[in-house]
């Protein structure tokens, strides 16, 4: 068979069946499984050995963390020198503990003779500034009072930097007047903060005087950040459009903490606001 002849065939066979040829069979048998096994073991213990590295980065790595939050140089915060400048700021602390960004927080405090509705500050740095817009809904800023502000900037602006010059940029007061230079054109945005307030108070006292409670409680039910607003074609720029969906926006998230008070509160408040707008 296959060329071989009867002889060496029968010799084969002789030694397939004999003991020792068993034997051999049992072992490669046996190596075939050690083998295995082997390669079980080995991605076991090479995954067991990546979990452990990782761990060990991460402890490293969160150490470094805290390194660099203990280590980093606070920021120093300069208030720029405004003539005749309506309020004054009074830096309270410059907060650390954050891991991206250190806080500053601070008070303003009207310095003038005049209420103030709303005002635009700017924090700017060597690379990055920061504006903060503050128009006041319930309530006004009065002479003397104070009101507390944070801002906040980056880890990597305070490394090329170190410095950030806090000033105003806008103060608008009661009476319409004005100060400052508008740099940021932020007084579009708070005009059109003030004639979206007025359309959602307008709406819900509609909505109260005609006794249509399922839509107040509709409305006043709604997501803040889902509401969709139309704003008006008035030939207006973004930015004032953008402070008509906030003012609208921030009249019902105000009024969503006092429905459980009934209409009675929502009034209430309602003409709380409107006082102020007008």
């Amino acid at each position: 068979m296959f060329g071989l002849q009867k002889s060496e065939t029968t010799f084969l066979l002789m030694i397939s069946r004999s003991p020792m040829s068993r034997k051999v069979v049992m072992k490669m048998r046996f190596y075939k499984f050690s083998k295995s096994n082997y390669l079980v073991t080995f991605v076991c213990f090479t995954g067991l050995n990546i979990i452990l590295v990782g761990i060990l980065l991460y402890t490293v790595y969160a150490q470094t963390t805290d390194e660099v939050l203990r280590n980093q140089t606070l920021l120093v915060v300069e208030v720029v020198k405004q003539k005749d400048c309506p309020v004054s700021f009074t830096i309270v602390n410059v907060d650390n503990s954050a891991p991206s960004f250190q806080r500053v927080n601070f008070n303003v405090q009207n310095i003038s003779t005049k209420a103030i509705r709303a005002y635009v500050l700017t924090g700017q740095a060597k690379t990055t500034g920061k504006i903060i817009t503050d128009s006041f809904i319930t309530s006004l800023l009065n002479p003397g009072l104070f009101q507390g502000e944070e801002i906040s900037l980056e880890r990597k602006a305070i490394k090329e930097s170190g410095r950030m010059f806090l000033s105003v940029d806008y103060i608008e007061f009661q009476d319409g007047s004005s100060w400052g230079v508008d740099s940021q054109g932020f007084s579009k945005r708070i005009a059109g903060e003030r004639v979206g307030r007025v359309a959602a108070i307008n709406r819900i006292k509609d909505l109260i005087a005609r006794k249509n409670l399922v839509d107040l409680d509709g409305l006043l039910g709604q997501e803040i950040s889902e509401m969709e607003i139309e704003t008006p074609d008035s030939g207006q720029s973004d930015e004032w459009k953008k402070g008509y969906r906030t003012g609208y926006k921030a009249v019902f998230s105000i009024l969503q903490r006092s429905k459980e008070g009934g209409v009675e509160a929502l009034s209430t408040k309602l003409n709380e606001i409107e006082k102020l707008v007008n």
